[in-house]
């Protein structure tokens, strides 16, 4: 049964402002704090890597002195040739765990609501003409949502810690990644191979400009240095399979489709 719907899970929301009006009290009770806040780094937030730290290290020490367990949402882009802010400082903030304790989980990327893939999903919607970086060619590791709150439920019943890459074992690219979107949405569109050094470029403008795109400078970083993982181990260590590509979008977009009606 997933965690949120099990009854014994007492689940608490609060909403904190990193990294100075973070209260201890707020904390009292709880046995596990999963930390995924984040200031996205960008035009508005030049100090976003500072924040992000205090912020952790803020985290960490009330948690240590309430006896919580942490498990912090990493990236598969942290690793030692990131070039993005993003994965450069969830690899930094990884460092401050204790993996004796804490679990590090390390996320493939996450098909759900919002974030990047709702933005691409919204892109596919509204453009007849999709451009793909350096013609989609980059690896692609996909989560499912509710494999990832599996794992949320497995890692704090079952007192795992350490680090852990999260990702299907599958491997595909991003433009098998846009081709499953565009075949589970039924749409026609046409996908136009651009340099990603030209949709840089592009993105830069758009961000001096202040205009909305899918996409940003940060984005087209992450793209750059992609790699594909062996998650096997990691895997089994968390006994999971998680569902693949297509399986995980047709499910999205069902759920997104049943929303519709419900609402009309």
């Amino acid at each position: 049964m997933p965690w949120r719907d099990s009854p014994r899970a007492k689940v608490a929301v609060h909403r904190f402002e990193m990294p100075g009006a973070i209260e201890s009290r707020e904390f009292e009770g709880l046995d596990v704090l999963i930390h995924g806040a984040l200031v996205e780094y960008g035009p508005a937030h030049r100090d976003a890597d500072a924040t992000n730290r205090a912020g952790a290290e803020r985290v960490i020490e009330i948690a240590r002195r309430h006896g919580i367990r942490v498990i912090f949402l990493s990236t598969l882009s942290a690793h030692a040739d990131a070039r993005s802010h993003y994965g450069r400082n969830k690899l930094e903030l990884e460092r401050l765990f204790d993996p004796d304790r804490d679990c590090i989980l390390r996320l493939g990327l996450v098909l759900g609501q919002g974030g990047l893939f709702g933005n691409m999903v919204g892109m596919i919607r509204s453009a007849s003409f999709i451009p793909l970086p350096d013609g989609g060619k980059q690896p692609i590791q996909t989560l499912w949502m509710e494999d990832l709150l599996d794992v949320f439920e497995r890692v704090a019943t079952r007192g795992i810690a350490g680090g852990y890459a999260l990702a299907t074992a599958e491997v595909t690219t991003m433009r098998e990644l846009y081709e499953t979107v565009i075949a589970g949405l039924g749409v026609k569109r046409t996908l136009v191979p651009v340099p990603l050094a030209l949709v840089g470029a592009g993105v830069a403008v758009l961000e001096a400009l202040r205009i909305p795109f899918g996409i940003n400078s940060e984005n087209v970083l992450g793209i750059k240095c992609l790699r594909a993982y062996d998650l096997a181990l990691d895997l089994a260590a968390l006994g999971i399979t998680p569902l693949p590509l297509r399986e995980s979008v047709a499910r999205l977009l069902t759920m997104e489709s049943d929303r519709k009606r419900e609402r009309a």
